[in-house]
């Protein structure tokens, strides 16, 4: 659909500005995705006046169109449908437009449906449910997937319904973009829940991932001071880095956790899903989820931007515009971003790979700027059974700008801000603490320290 301004439409015949005022105060209340806004030059006629300029986005006309069909059911007993390329891959499962309204409860009503298997899931310590069609329920034990005892089959036809009902118009282009999904839901009668949708030889796979109820704090992750240091900063970029699945998000509820108790802050997250829900204390939060508040993560991060949030948390940058974004608001905002890299070094390289050539060294000078700190995370076998972090950590310093700006430095950025007391503690560092709180056993933290020393080498 094309752009449009409220002159546009309150020039048709019959239509009124109230008329188009109402309108697009509707959609913005059912959903703030619905529309994209721009705003056009002032109008020289009125100072201060700034005309703006619209379009829906798939979402919204997906909720027009469910809005208008029982109009058209009454007036010609047809409902127009917008025609849609058939998927050759997804052929056992079709996917049907969802109303975004009542999401949470038809969450809340899925989750109550499945309470008996949820509490079987959690009395056999399952950490999730997983569900396929025509298969007995199964649940997922550490690196193990077995049957659940007391669990049922789902038939395609049920579990493609149940799939359709709680899926939003941007779950669903996620699901047939990326053959994935998720979202996470705070249940008033469970625990809080991480609900993914996956597609496997055409059929949709349901898995339903039991969520910590508590927020980690720095002390239980064993955080240098450091890294509270940073949660006291008011502005700049925080990049969290580590490969896929080694804390990162754990080490970044930590940090939020941190901030929401001692800082009166207006703290906005975005996750996809989310992974920790939090208790309001001193700060006001808000948890932004992609595909469900937000169609991606630009789109959620303008949002957050917009409502004035001063602490702002996301995952990892995606792409050049993102990354602009994200070093503008750090002039003002401190922004925490995930950046999934194998070491500190790697994560600058990894922001500036996504600037071309010719604005690489600009870039660089403003992230110098800006930087907040670097904090690296891996994930370590605890002496109880459960996964404890170690880190190396970073606390930028602005007279060590040269390791960011000159490129061929950037990879002894660690060694250079070593130099400047209270700059970094080093991964070994970190492994020996974990070892002296005993938290590691002795034989993890040589066996560590030993592959650390002979990758230096």
């Amino acid at each position: 659909m094309k752009r449009f301004t409220v002159n546009d439409l309150a020039s048709e015949p019959g239509v009124s500005k109230q008329n188009v005022y109402d309108f697009l105060r509707e959609l913005r209340e059912a959903n703030e995705g619905f529309l994209e806004e721009e705003r056009l030059q002032p109008l020289k006629s009125r100072p201060g006046a700034t005309p703006k300029r619209y379009k829906l986005t798939p979402g919204g006309l997906t909720y027009l169109a469910e809005k208008i069909a029982p109009f058209f059911r009454e007036m010609t007993a047809e409902v127009p449908a917008i025609e849609a390329v058939p998927d050759p891959v997804v052929q056992a499962f079709e996917l049907k437009a969802s109303s975004p309204l009542g999401w949470w409860e038809r969450l809340e009503s899925l989750i109550t449906k499945m309470e008996p298997e949820l509490e079987l899931a959690a009395a056999c310590q399952a950490s999730s449910l997983l569900i396929k069609p025509d298969e007995n329920v199964s649940v997922r034990k550490g690196h193990q997937i077995c049957p659940l005892k007391g669990g049922r089959k789902w038939t395609l036809a049920e579990l493609s319904e149940t799939v359709n009902d709680i899926l939003t118009p941007f779950q669903q282009k996620l699901l047939e973009e990326q053959r994935w999904t998720a979202c996470s839901y705070r249940s008033r009668i469970q625990q809080p829940i991480d609900i993914s949708v996956r597609l496997a030889a055409g059929k949709p796979v349901l898995e339903l991932r039991f969520l910590p109820t508590d927020v980690p704090s720095l002390e239980k992750l064993a955080m240098p001071k450091l890294v509270e240091d940073m949660t006291f900063l008011d502005k700049g970029l925080i990049l969290v880095t580590g490969l896929a699945g080694s804390g990162g998000s754990s080490a970044i509820a930590a940090m939020i956790g941190a901030i929401n108790a001692n800082k009166n802050a207006y703290i906005t997250t975005i996750d996809e899903p989310i992974h920790y829900f939090y208790t309001e204390k001193k700060s006001f939060i808000e948890q932004k989820q992609i595909a469900v508040d937000a169609p991606d993560f630009g789109s959620a991060l303008d949002q957050a931007l917009a409502a004035r949030s001063n602490v702002v948390a996301l995952g990892d940058i995606k792409d050049r515009n993102m990354l602009s974004t994200v070093l503008g608001a750090s002039e003002r905002s401190l922004i925490i971003c995930r950046v999934t890299a194998p070491a500190l070094p790697d994560a600058i390289r990894k922001l500036m790979n996504l600037v071309p050539d010719p604005e690489q060294s600009a870039t660089r000078a403003r992230l110098a700027a800006h930087l907040g700190g670097i904090i690296f995370v891996t994930s370590l076998p605890g002496k109880s059974g459960n996964e404890v972090l170690a880190t190396e950590v970073l606390r930028w310093r602005a007279s060590a700008r040269e390791v960011i700006v000159n490129p061929e430095k950037t990879s002894r950025i660690v060694e250079e801000l070593a130099h400047i007391e209270g700059s970094v503690e080093r991964l070994g560092e970190s492994v020996q603490r974990l070892r002296e709180k005993e938290l590691i056993t002795q034989e993890t933290a040589s066996q560590y320290l030993k592959t650390a020393t002979s990758c230096c080498v």
